[in-house]
């Protein structure tokens, strides 16, 4: 018979009975059904009592295992749809995000001298702010992630939270006007940068549900750009720049990094443009993207 935690209670047999060799029972299998996709699965939604119970007590890790790699016990980023809506205005926004090394700066550049060449009046805004990125907290951060939430120096809520509120003032004074004024406005690293970086330290729905009200305020793009490559060429790439080759980050921060960024974009119709073969390459995929844009495009001033 079942006990109050659901472990079954071990029956007291009559003394004659217990050298008795009795069948060992069969185990029991929790059938579950199979998991809807989408917005209709709860996704980036607060657990319900039910499914909380599941969740075993105690706090979800804040990091990867010290021994470095990935996790075997459960993914190491989830899917998280957001609650990100048009903007409706005149001008046309362009994110792009992606991991270091992934292209994108370059990827940036080359859209922007595309798109300029072809009549449009482009803004460009590099996030975050240089004030923010002159804090302490951002900085031992930024140069050990994992050991900076390990030992308790950053709390990745917090810096999600800090990290928002920097892009939403940039929003709210910069980005919103511009798309007003019809401009098409390009944003390196977007909102889904902060966010990848939850995803990347494993944090539970719970936690992503406490920001996602402030993403409410956030226009969703007209064109998510997504430049990835393999954690390892990444790595090399960091690495061959002039005065980076010491870079302190460790492939395992690339490897969750690349991951975090793939599972956004594929959770939020984002375009995921790989650059293995070159970015110039890949630059001929994003142009019809690229074209889709221009009927909001402006005469250049």
């Amino acid at each position: 018979m079942p006990g109050p935690c659901g472990r079954s209670r071990r029956r007291r047999e009559p003394r004659a009975d217990r050298g008795a060799v009795r069948p060992h029972p069969a185990p029991r299998l929790a059938v579950r059904p199979p998991l809807a996709a989408g917005r209709s699965a709860g996704v980036g939604q607060p657990l319900t009592a039910a499914s909380r119970r599941e969740r075993p007590p105690g706090p979800a890790p804040s990091g990867p295992p010290h021994h470095g790699g990935l996790s075997r016990r459960r993914p190491l980023s989830q899917e998280w749809r957001l609650p990100l809506k048009p903007h409706g205005l005149p001008g046309t926004l362009i994110a792009f995000d992606g991991v270091d090394g992934s292209g994108k700066t370059t990827t940036l550049r080359l859209t922007r001298s595309y798109l300029r060449a072809h009549g449009r009046t482009v803004r460009g805004f590099k996030l975050p702010s240089r004030e923010l990125k002159r804090m302490k907290w951002f900085r031992e951060y930024s140069a050990d992630p994992f050991g900076a939430v390990r030992e308790g120096r950053v709390d990745p809520l917090a810096m999600c939270c800090s990290v928002l509120g920097d892009r939403l003032m940039t929003v709210r004074a910069g980005i919103l006007p511009c798309l007003r004024a019809g401009r098409t406005v390009m944003v390196d690293r977007y909102l889904f940068t902060p966010l990848g970086e939850l995803l990347m330290h494993r944090v539970p729905p719970e936690t992503r549900a406490v920001v996602e009200p402030l993403l409410d305020c956030f226009p969703a793009p007209d064109l998510s750009v997504f430049t990835t490559v393999s954690a390892a060429e990444a790595s090399g790439r960091v690495r061959g720049r002039v005065g980076e080759r010491d870079d302190p980050l460790s492939l395992d921060v690339y490897e969750h990094r690349v991951d975090a960024f793939r599972r956004l974009a594929l959770s939020n119709g984002g375009l995921l443009l790989d650059t293995s073969l070159g970015v110039r390459p890949a630059f001929e995929t994003l142009l019809p993207h690229l074209r889709a844009t221009e009927h909001d495009a402006t005469p250049s001033i």
